[in-house]
Parts: C-alpha cells; sequence; structure tokens
C-alpha cells in the first residue's frame, strides 16, 4: 500500500466521525495484512465506540501475517495498553499466530493479573505449539510460577497448577519424554 493511501486510512481511524473510522476499518480489513496495525492498536486504546471496538477485535482475531507478533508484543509490554491486556490477549489465541517465545510474558502476566486476564494468559500458553517454546522458556517460565506461588490468589490456585502440568507436557512433547 502507498504510503500517501496509509496516510489517509491513518486520518479515517482517528476522524470523529465513527462511520468514517468504520469504513477504513473495513478497508484494512479487506487488505488482509497487518498494516497499520499499530494504528489499529492505538485506536483500541482511545475508542470509546463498543461497534468500532468490535470491527477491530475482528480485525486481529484474523491476522495472519507472522511480522505482526512483534507489534501486538510492543503493544502488551507498553504499560500505557496494560487495561487492553485481556482484549488483546483474547485475539492472540484466536489468531493462531507463535507467540511461543514469549511465553514467560504471559507467565508473568498470569501471575500478576486478574483470573479473567490470567485464563487468557493461560489459554494463550495452553494453545501454542510445544514445538515454539524453547525448553530454557519453559525451565524458566516453571520456575517463575514456582518462585511467585505466594502471589497467586486463591481463585487461581487450580488453573496455576495446571498452567505447571501444561507446561511439563510441553517439554515433554518437544524432548519426546
Amino acid at each position: 500500500m502507498e504510503k500517501q493511501a496509509k496516510q489517509k486510512l491513518t486520518e479515517q481511524l482517528f476522524s470523529t466521525n465513527e462511520k468514517t473510522v468504520l469504513e477504513a476499518l473495513k478497508k484494512i480489513k479487506k487488505q488482509g495484512d497487518q498494516i497499520l496495525l499499530q494504528a489499529i492498536l492505538e485506536l483500541l486504546y482511545v475508542n470509546k465506540s463498543p461497534e468500532v471496538e468490535t470491527q477491530i477485535i475482528e480485525i486481529l482475531n484474523n491476522l495472519k501475517i507472522d511480522k505482526s507478533v512483534k507489534t501486538i508484543m510492543k503493544a502488551l509490554e507498553n504499560p500505557k495498553f496494560d487495561k487492553l491486556f485481556k482484549t488483546i490477549a483474547g485475539t492472540i489465541w484466536m489468531s493462531g499466530l507463535n507467540y511461543g517465545e514469549h511465553t514467560h510474558f504471559f507467565v508473568t502476566k498470569f501471575i500478576e493479573e486478574d483470573f479473567t486476564s490470567s485464563f487468557e494468559a493461560f489459554t494463550i500458553i495452553d494453545n501454542t505449539d510445544a514445538n515454539h517454546i524453547s525448553n530454557e522458556i519453559i525451565d524458566k517460565s516453571i520456575k517463575t510460577l514456582k518462585e511467585n506461588k505466594d502471589k497467586i490468589e486463591e481463585e487461581k490456585i487450580q488453573l496455576y497448577s495446571e498452567l505447571i502440568n501444561v507446561l511439563l507436557a510441553k517439554k515433554d512433547e518437544v524432548t519426546g519424554e
């Protein structure tokens, strides 16, 4: 997409007219790639419209370009997007992209977040192909979980135990044990 067309779409995304924003999102959805992904994430952050949010989530759910993982992770690692963790995390496992190298990040979020966000982090890890997670990341993640067991809220204890089992099973899958 040309630079000029991207600039026009970006302007439309941040229009005060909701119809214009929705039309821009429709155009982006048709492109089928990660164009303007950072702008879409910024829009999700400032957006107040449920319809716009629904369209953004649909775009994120259907991302299929591996390069978009870097952009999504950059947003999730930015404290500004903390309030959107649950929303963005829900789109990650729907997209089916490989977030295996970020497993430890999601383990940390599992420890820090409320039950619903922790469940999203759990789901991402559980749905990650074992071949995309190194043994080092698995070991580091299990160690972090065990070191922080006292920080796990009562309602997450069962999920915590299951997460350790999921990681151990992924390690066994990779090592063939």
